[in-house]
């Protein structure tokens, strides 16, 4: 549960703000999305992959973690959204409800895409460590005469 005042609704708060925003109020399908997007994002990058390793990184967790997260992420976002943009009741963006199953193939296919540009980092970094092994054996080679 979140802690401290309950938040001002979005037009409130966009209205409150100093200096006082030049154009219009965006509309509420457009804010829902940020903050679904802001919220996948982060939630994504800091929960899909465990503790750092020295010399491997970030490794993704289990599949009984990924569907955990996934499951629980669902759930507190569409919460969230209810709370946040419309008292507690369903929203819907572009005529379509925020559900959880919705959600949840969103939030399954940031994991992916995620998951897919962490191997791809990670298939680099490799390359780029051969590279500079076999460029230091090369100078070795020319410095002592051996490898």
């Amino acid at each position: 549960p979140r802690e401290g005042p309950p938040r001002a609704p979005p037009r409130r708060a966009w209205e409150s703000r100093a200096p006082r925003p030049s154009g219009p109020f965006p509309p509420t399908d457009l804010l829902v999305a940020a903050y679904v997007r802001h919220c996948v994002r982060k939630m994504d990058a800091t929960l899909c992959f465990g503790p750092h390793v020295p010399g491997v990184g970030r490794e993704p967790v289990s599949a009984m973690q990924q569907q955990r997260h996934l499951k629980i992420l669902a759930v507190a976002i569409v919460e969230a959204v209810q709370r946040d943009f419309n008292e507690g009741h369903a929203v819907l963006v572009r005529g379509v409800p925020l559900t959880t199953d919705l959600v949840e193939r969103i939030v399954q296919a940031h994991m992916k895409g995620l998951y897919a540009d962490h191997e791809d980092l990670k298939a680099a970094l490799h390359a780029a460590n051969m590279e500079g092994e076999e460029a230091r054996k090369a100078e070795r080679m020319r410095i002592w005469g051996y490898a």
